[in-house]
C-alpha cells in the first residue's frame, strides 16, 4: 500500500488546509514514493507513474521542480528493489548518475576548502542541514544533490569567517543575499552562505544559541566539524522550506525521510519530545504540522501519533502572527501570491483567518518587516492597507463591468480624474 490509512482531522487548525499548496503534486509525488518507499509500495508507485506520464522523458526534461536532482536517489532504490525502468529510461538514469558523480566530486573538493579554511582560522561554525545529511546520513553523498554550503555562524564570527573564505578563494557575492545571510562565490560558481540565524522570517524564533548547544561532533570530508542535532535538523529543514520557494526543490522532503529511515535502520531513537517543544518554542507548529501531517500520510513516515497531537494542539493556537509568517511563506511562491489562489485552498475557517491577519494584522508583523519603524508610520500603515484593499476592489468590479460589455459602459470614475 503507497501511504498511510491515518485520517486527516476534520477539525484542522485554521489555514492547515491552505498550506496544503506547498506540496508537490500528484506525479511528482509518485516519484518521490518511487525514491524513498520501501518493498511493493516502489514498485507501485512507479508503476502508477509510468502509467500516468505518457512521455516519461518529456516529463523530466521539462521538470520545474527540481525533481532531477534526486534521479541518483530514484535510480538507485529502483535497482535496489529490482524495478524494472524500461529500456527508455534506463539509459537516462545512467547518464544523470554519471552527471552527478562528476559534479559531486567537484562539489566535495570545494567543500573540503571551505570548511578547512574555516576550522584552520580557529572560526566555531556549525555545518547546515543540506551537507550534514549528504555527507553524514547518505552513504553515498551522489544520491543527495547539494549546490551551495550551508553554514552556521555567530554574529561575531562573520568577519572571521569572511577572511578565511577570501583566503580560500571565495569572494563575496555580487547577487543580493537575504537579511541575516553573507553569501561568497567560489570561482567554481559554488556559494557558501554564513547564516547567523536559523530562518529567514522574523517571526520564527532563529536564535542559534540552543540548537548551537545540541550540536554534535562529526567529521566532514576529514575535517572536523560540529553538526546540527537530528531534532534542529528535522524542524529547520521543514520550517525553512516554509519560507522559500526553493521548497520547490523537495530536497525538504528527501532530508527529512532519508533522516527518520537512517535512524530506524540504527533502532536509534529519535528525540520527538524535543520536536515538539523546538517547534513550539520557535512558534513555527503550524508550518511543521502541516508538513508532518504530508510526510506520515505520503510516505509513512515513522512519526508518532502523540507527536502530532502535540503539534496539531500547538499550531491550533497559533495566533494572527504565526498565520501572516505562514502565509509570507506560502506567498514567496509567484504562483501562490495572489489572495484568491489562498481562499479557493482554504476552507471557512481559514478564509476567516486569512481575512483577520491580512486587513488587522499586529503591530508586532509591521515591526518585523520594518525594523525601527516609528509610531507615526506604523499608524500610516493601518490606514494604508484596508484604503489599498477597498482601491484594489474596486478596480476589480471596474475592470469586470469592462469586460461584460466594453462597447457599452463608459469609463466609470472610480479613481481620481487629471484636470480640475
Amino acid at each position: 500500500m503507497i501511504g498511510s490509512d491515518r485520517p486527516i482531522p476534520a477539525d484542522d487548525p485554521p489555514l492547515a488546509d491552505t498550506l496544503r499548496l506547498m506540496m508537490p503534486c500528484a506525479p511528482t509525488t509518485l516519484l518521490l514514493q518511487a525514491a524513498l518507499l520501501q518493498g511493493d509500495a516502489v514498485r507501485q508507485a512507479w508503476s502508477k507513474w509510468r502509467q500516468t506520464i505518457e512521455d516519461p522523458k518529456a516529463f523530466l526534461a521539462s521538470d520545474r521542480v527540481g525533481i532531477k536532482r534526486h534521479l541518483p536517489l530514484l535510480y538507485r532504490n529502483l535497482v535496489t528493489h529490482q524495478v524494472d525502468l524500461g529500456r527508455d529510461l534506463e539509459p537516462y538514469f545512467r547518464a544523470a548518475r554519471a552527471r552527478e558523480e562528476l559534479r559531486c566530486a567537484r562539489y566535495r573538493r570545494f567543500l573540503g576548502e571551505a570548511l578547512g579554511a574555516l576550522q584552520r582560522s580557529g572560526v566555531d561554525f556549525v555545518v547546515g542541514k543540506g551537507v550534514t545529511v549528504g555527507e553524514t546520513i547518505h552513504a553515498d553523498p551522489v544520491v543527495r544533490h547539494s549546490h551551495d554550503i550551508d553554514l552556521l555562524v555567530r554574529s561575531k564570527d562573520l568577519p572571521a569567517a569572511a577572511a578565511a573564505l577570501a583566503g580560500a578563494g571565495f569572494a563575496p557575492s555580487t547577487k543580493r543575499a537575504p537579511r541575516h545571510e553573507l553569501r561568497f562565490d567560489h570561482e567554481s560558481g559554488l556559494p557558501v552562505e554564513l547564516h547567523d540565524r536559523l530562518y529567514r522570517s522574523p517571526f520564527y524564533d532563529g536564535d542559534l544559541a540552543r540548537p548551537w548547544s545540541r550540536a554534535r561532533e562529526g567529521e566532514i570530508v576529514g575535517v572536523p566539524v560540529r553538526l546540527m542535532g537530528d531534532a534542529d535538523l528535522l524542524v529547520h529543514a521543514l520550517v525553512h522550506a516554509s519560507l522559500v520557494p526553493q521548497r520547490c526543490g523537495l530536497g525538504w522532503i528527501v532530508d527529512t525521510m532519508s533522516l527518520l529511515q537512517k535512524r530506524a535502520s540504527e533502532n536509534a531513537a529519535f528525540d520527538w519530545p524535543a520536536v515538539t517543544w523546538i517547534a513550539r518554542d520557535a512558534e513555527a507548529a503550524l508550518p511543521l504540522y502541516v508538513m508532518c501531517r504530508y510526510l506520515a500520510t505520503t510516505f509513512n513516515a515513522s512519526i508518532p501519533e502523540h507527536v502530532m497531537g502535540a503539534l496539531r494542539c500547538s499550531a491550533a493556537n497559533a495566533g494572527p502572527l504565526q498565520h501572516l509568517a505562514a502565509l509570507d511563506g506560502l506567498r514567496s511562491e509567484p504562483r501562490h501570491r495572489r489572495i484568491k489562489v489562498l481562499a479557493q485552498a482554504s476552507g471557512w475557517r481559514s478564509r476567516a483567518a486569512i481575512a483577520k491577519a491580512m486587513l488587522l494584522p499586529p503591530p508586532a508583523y509591521f515591526k518585523g518587516i520594518h525594523p525601527g519603524i516609528g509610531t507615526l508610520p506604523l499608524a500610516m500603515l493601518y490606514l494604508k492597507r484596508p484604503a489599498g484593499f477597498a482601491a484594489r476592489q474596486a478596480r476589480k468590479f471596474r475592470n469586470r463591468l469592462r469586460r461584460a460589455s466594453p462597447a457599452v459602459l463608459p469609463r466609470l470614475p472610480l479613481e481620481p480624474q487629471g484636470g480640475h
